[in-house]
Formats: structure tokens, C-alpha cells, sequence
């Protein structure tokens, strides 16, 4: 399993993590148990078409809520269904009620509460197989098997014309056995029926349904006569090419999105098993520019930092604010939190977050006040980087 190296904390560890962020997060990336996760995800989420679907496959769901920052849902399947359920223009729905704008992200993707839902599927399995065409080859042969096949009248008739057998063991994917038009000769004059006949000794058993399909050796007549029986022979083959060629689509590269999201959080999370103030650093780095791109008001961003766990602790120990600043009215906590990033960071406005070195700012400030209060004395060199940035006496708002 892998696990970060992140072996120093404050300022000094964070510099090292930057360091050496795009190596240790590919090697994450590349660790059995994420490759396995993104595999089965790429494989399969495709082929979900509800909330229900999803919230029942524990591995999807790993890699959904992963996404999202929510990975301690996954055994709330009940919740996290609701939470898919809600449509994103109804204020009573619960992904909107909740105060973690994390969950109204999570709905909004995946979209089962949309009339149209899911919104990331592409073209369903039922389209795609509407829009399937034959090979150039395989069709031409499929003509001159209908063209035929009428007139074959033993097995003999039908191995001997190369085109006729191709079809023939394509309908049951063997096109390998073309080679061997004897034993397939044999095959075909087999009586299933009977426990010693040649298709009832092998082990492969689409021999037996070759020998079925024609009944050449079975009682009754062979069914190369029968009306449909073309049709039936063609529908078999184009059922069968069509299931080797088709892969689930998605929207708009939706999969690549949420795995790429995926691989980026989770690999914070492994960094907080370490460090965790390295995991809210590097959360902040990823969500402050997200936030400052959003298309909503500059009160709203700062409700948003408010209703996302992650990057309001951040802010609140890098601006030394108390737990009772949580107890405050919504409205005056936007207030002081505007406040202080002008005081402490010379922000105007939250678009200043665009610039990088601002935030750089917030994460050192946020780290010196973290590693200071965890110092071991009142006056060691963490002390004095908190009472620097706090200044004397008790936070007020």
C-alpha cells in the first residue's frame, strides 16, 4: 500500500510535499488498490442507469463519493441515494438542504434527479446496438448465406462451400474450427439427443449449440429450410460482434473527470493519514481556484468556504478564530471572514484567490498558526509565529 512521504510538518514539510507532489501522486495513482477501483469504474459505471444501481455496487460507489471528498458515506447507501435522487433546481431536495455544498456537487454530476437522467451516460447499450453495422466482410458473407442456404441440403453441402461455413461457425464463434471442415462435418450430423453422440462427449459447448442450430443429425428436419432461419443465423452474429465491440459511453469525457478526481482526493486523504494539515493545504490549493471560477456571487463563495468542512478550518485556524466563531449568524461570519482575509492577506475581493501566491499566503498562515499550537512550549519558535500572527489577547469579531 502506498503511503506519502511527508516527513516534516509545518512550513518546512509542506515545501518538501510541493517538491515532490507529481511523482508521489503518480505513484499513487499507479498502487494496486486505486488501479483496481478505476478499472472496475471505467468498466462498469456505464452501464448505471440509477442511483439505485450505483449506491449497490460498493466499488463505484468508492470511487463516486471519492470524487467528492465524501468517502466516509460509503455505508450511508440509504443517504447517499436520496442525495443522488435530488434535483437540482428543487430547494426542498435534500442534496440542497444539507449545508455541504460537496453533496449538491455529487447530485449535479451524476444527475438521476434530472428528467433526462443520468446526465453523464452517452448513447444507451439499446442505442448503440440500433446504430451497429456488420463488417464490410462479414456482411457480404450474411448476403450469400441468405442467398444460399435455402438450397444446402446435408452437412456436406454446407462445409463445402468455405463462405456458407464461415457464417455457419461464426453464429457460435467458432470461425477458428474453419480449418477443420471434417470434424465440423462431423459436429453437424450429431445427434444431441443422443448421450454418446460426438457433441455430447466434448467439452466446449458451443459445438453443441452448432450441431442444434442446424439439426442436421436431429430428429425432424434440418432447420436450413425453415422460414426466418437466415434471419435467425444473421441476428446471432451481429448480436455476438456487437458484444465483443461494445464498451459503455460517457458524456463529454465524464469518467475521465470523475477519475481524475478521484485519484487527486484520495491521494490527499492518504497524505492526511500522515499529516493531515498537508490534506487540508492541499485541498485548499485544488478548491480555492474552483471557487473563485464558479459562476455565483462573492457571498456565495464565501458561503461556500463556510459549508465546506475542509477549507473552512483552514481559514478559520489560519485567521485564529475560535469554536465559537461557528456559533455566530451565517451573515456575520461571511463578515468577519472577509474581514480578516483583508487584514491578514490584503484581499479585496475573493477573485484575488486567482492569484497563487495569495494563496501560498493562506497555507504558510495556516500552517505556522497549526504547527504553533500544537508546540510543545509558549515559547518556542511555534509560539512566536502564533502570537506574530495573532497579535495579543483573544480573537474579537
Amino acid at each position: 500500500m502506498f503511503t506519502p512521504a511527508v516527513p516534516l510538518g509545518g512550513i518546512g514539510g509542506w515545501t518538501l510535499l510541493k517538491r515532490t507532489l507529481e511523482q508521489q501522486q503518480a505513484q499513487f495513482a499507479r498502487s494496486p488498490s486505486v488501479q483496481r477501483d478505476i478499472d472496475h469504474f471505467r468498466e462498469n459505471i456505464g452501464k448505471v442507469q440509477s442511483a439505485e444501481q450505483l449506491v449497490s455496487d460498493r466499488r463505484l460507489l468508492t470511487v463516486a463519493l471519492g470524487a467528492f471528498g465524501l468517502q466516509d458515506d460509503v455505508n450511508n447507501r440509504a443517504f447517499i441515494r436520496k442525495v443522488l435522487e435530488s434535483p437540482e433546481d428543487d430547494p426542498r431536495a435534500l442534496a440542497n438542504r444539507l449545508g455541504d455544498r460537496r453533496y449538491t456537487e455529487l447530485a449535479r454530476a451524476f444527475g438521476f434527479g434530472e428528467p433526462g437522467g443520468p446526465t453523464f451516460a452517452g448513447a444507451s447499450r439499446e442505442e448503440q446496438r440500433a446504430e451497429f453495422r456488420l463488417p464490410p466482410d462479414w456482411a457480404a458473407d450474411l448476403s450469400h448465406f441468405r442467398n444460399n442456404i435455402g438450397s444446402v441440403e446435408s452437412a456436406q453441402d454446407l462445409v463445402s462451400n468455405p463462405r456458407l461455413l464461415r457464417v455457419a461457425l461464426g453464429a457460435v464463434g467458432l470461425e477458428d474450427r474453419m480449418a477443420r471442415p471434417g470434424f465440423v462435418k462431423s459436429v453437424l450430423e450429431s445427434n444431441p439427443q443422443d448421450p454418446s453422440a460426438i457433441v455430447n462427449r466434448l467439452s466446449e459447448p458451443r459445438l453443441r449449440e452448432l450441431s442444434e442450430l442446424f439439426n442436421f443429425g436431429g430428429p425432424g428436419l434440418p432447420r436450413v429450410g425453415q422460414a426466418g432461419f437466415a434471419a435467425r443465423v444473421a441476428d446471432l452474429i451481429e448480436t455476438r460482434l456487437f458484444e465483443a465491440s461494445y464498451t459503455p459511453q460517457d458524456a463529454a469525457g465524464f469518467t475521465d473527470r470523475i477519475i481524475e478526481a478521484f485519484t487527486t482526493r484520495q491521494f490527499e486523504v492518504a497524505v492526511g493519514t500522515v499529516n493531515d494539515d498537508m490534506r487540508l493545504a492541499l485541498n485548499l490549493r485544488r478548491e480555492l481556484p474552483e471557487l473563485v471560477g464558479r459562476d455565483t456571487s462573492e457571498r456565495g463563495k464565501w458561503l461556500s468556504v463556510i459549508g465546506q468542512p475542509p477549507l473552512r478550518r483552514v481559514f478559520e485556524t489560519a485567521f485564529g478564530l475560535p469554536r465559537e466563531f461557528a456559533m455566530l449568524d451565517v451573515d456575520r461570519q461571511v463578515d468577519v471572514l472577509r474581514s480578516r482575509a483583508s487584514r491578514s492577506l490584503g484581499i479585496s475581493g475573493f477573485a484575488d484567490f486567482a492569484d497563487a501566491d495569495r494563496i501560498e499566503a493562506l497555507v504558510r498562515q495556516f500552517l505556522a498558526r497549526s504547527e504553533a499550537q500544537m508546540g510543545p512550549s509558549m515559547t518556542g519558535p511555534g509560539s512566536v509565529a502564533l502570537q506574530l500572527l495573532s497579535g495579543a489577547g483573544v480573537p474579537r469579531f
